[in-house]
């Protein structure tokens, strides 16, 4: 919830958890603070401490209201009327009956090692989307093995991908950007899951993941040639005025 304190300041309070079959959900709220965007972070940032509970009662997939009740000083408590304001056209409330359609994590890890070889199941990209439980991941990895020894032909050489294809397999299978808040520097993608000394990991957005992506599937200096012309700021939203 992007708001402000009752001093004016901006301010953030977070909550996750589920909302039940019956369209509502009660949870737990924080509020952060002492933040820095990386690797300006260090030990112990942000702090977050405990705002009170929110509390959502959906009665369609357009409508619904959100209670607040604050246990921190100043905020008091209310409700707040929900309204969708997206939809994507010609798509009602059951487009996400059967759960999830989409989801995010490495970028072309579905589009490029998925249902790429023959014969060709086009329903995998979608069980691949739509796969929610991270223990269901590792079905993945033999589709993406195989299609990782491919692709590493393709600069010529065989065998100068970063890490063998049935090691890096089981990596990009498990498709979730890491980070090691601890690490000071935040130059190296997927610097945790294959070990890099003092890098935190995830996609800052200065990284090419896409190159960075292409020389580890493919091989070192591996390019799309394609650079990027945005300009980055140096305070949140960080990304630039776009074009």
């Amino acid at each position: 919830w992007h708001v402000y304190e009752p001093n004016g300041n901006q301010a953030w309070v977070t909550a996750i958890g589920p909302v039940e079959g019956n369209g509502t959900g009660e949870l737990d709220a924080f509020i952060t603070s002492n933040g820095a965007f990386p690797p300006l972070f260090g030990a112990g940032q942000p702090t977050r401490q405990p705002w009170g509970k929110l509390k959502f009662n959906f009665s369609s997939c357009a409508q619904g209201t959100m209670n607040y009740n604050a246990s921190a000083a100043g905020w008091g408590s209310g409700t707040i009327p929900l309204t969708r304001l997206t939809a994507i056209e010609g798509a009602d409330c059951r487009l996400l009956s059967a759960g999830q359609i989409d989801r995010m994590g490495r970028p072309g890890i579905n589009t490029v090692l998925i249902n790429l070889l023959p014969p060709h199941n086009d329903a995998l990209k979608d069980q691949y989307n739509q796969a929610e439980s991270i223990a269901s991941w590792t079905q993945f990895s033999n589709e993406i093995e195989a299609n990782l020894t491919a692709i590493d032909t393709l600069d010529g050489v065989t065998g100068n991908t970063v890490l063998p294809p049935a090691s890096l397999a089981p990596v990009l299978a498990d498709d979730r950007l890491i980070v090691d808040v601890s690490k000071p520097m935040c130059d190296a993608y997927l610097a945790v899951e294959l070990g890099v000394t003092n890098q935190c990991g995830g996609r800052t957005l200065s990284r090419d993941v896409i190159d960075d992506t292409l020389g580890a599937i493919v091989g070192p200096g591996v390019s799309d040639n394609v650079s990027s012309n945005n300009t980055l700021r140096t305070d949140f939203p960080f990304i630039g005025v776009a074009n």
